[in-house]
């Protein structure tokens, strides 16, 4: 994979995240859309790294079961890690697995694992290899332009949001505030437009968030009463003796 293909597919894998967390993610746990990326940007380099450590990992495994296993252990680990790098540092969190059952220190949860390790069976075995086709077959200046271009925009952002954070330069602090208010503006508008909030959507979105809401429930009884067996038999195991 040349470096130039391996900038796309960072930033593709990266977009597709941004728009499940923005969009599927948040109709379901918000009633709308909304930015829930780090950056300004519409990417979340998380799914990015997650996608392609996960191909050059598994990418000669044929098992889909280990593939499963494999890059479900790989992408928790990277949410891990990132949401705990990002609480250090900047004292925030970006995401919260606190109402999910069979979470750990609310950065990762069960259904993170199993949504990482189904689509990353479709990645390794599917997705990427059509990109990389694709990418092959293509211009090689379109493609190393492109590659730039991307690279120096997530640059330039990771500059500005860092410095937003940390409260730095008022100049750049100021270049963050006016992208920030029109990527609220747009996510304001489409929240609002007839064409995403007709009855028929608001409706199935209402129905969808009901179910998960009572899957979720069943999954923290279930998760408590493995708590309070476990609990059980090692008291029982004390006792015993």
């Amino acid at each position: 994979m040349r470096i130039s293909e391996f900038i796309i597919i960072f930033f593709f894998y990266g977009f597709i995240g941004w728009c499940w967390e923005s969009f599927l993610c948040s109709s379901v746990e918000y009633d709308g859309v909304l930015n829930r990326g780090f950056f300004l940007g519409p990417y979340c380099p998380i799914y990015g790294i997650g996608a392609i450590l996960s191909y050059l990992a598994l990418k000669n495994i044929d098992s889909n079961l280990f593939i499963f296993i494999y890059s479900a252990t790989i992408c928790c680990s990277v949410e891990y890690v990132i949401g705990y790098v990002l609480e250090r540092f900047f004292h925030q969190r970006w995401w919260d697995y606190k109402d999910y059952p069979f979470q750990i220190h609310r950065r990762v949860c069960l259904y993170g694992m199993i949504i990482f390790g189904s689509a990353n069976i479709l990645i390794v075995k599917h997705i990427t290899p059509m990109l990389l086709f694709f990418l092959e077959v293509a211009d090689n200046d379109i493609i190393h332009a492109l590659a730039v271009s991307i690279s120096m925009i997530f640059v330039m952002d990771s500059l500005v949001t860092v410095n937003k954070l940390l409260n730095g330069f008022d100049i750049l602090i100021r270049v963050y505030d006016y992208f920030g208010e029109k990527n609220e503006r747009y996510f304001n508008y489409i929240n609002e437009s007839d064409r995403l909030m007709n009855l028929k959507m608001m409706a199935e979105q209402r129905d969808i968030k009901g179910k998960f809401e009572s899957f979720n429930e069943n999954l923290k009884v279930r998760e408590e009463n493995m708590k309070k067996l476990n609990y059980e038999k090692i008291k029982n195991l004390f006792y015993d003796n």
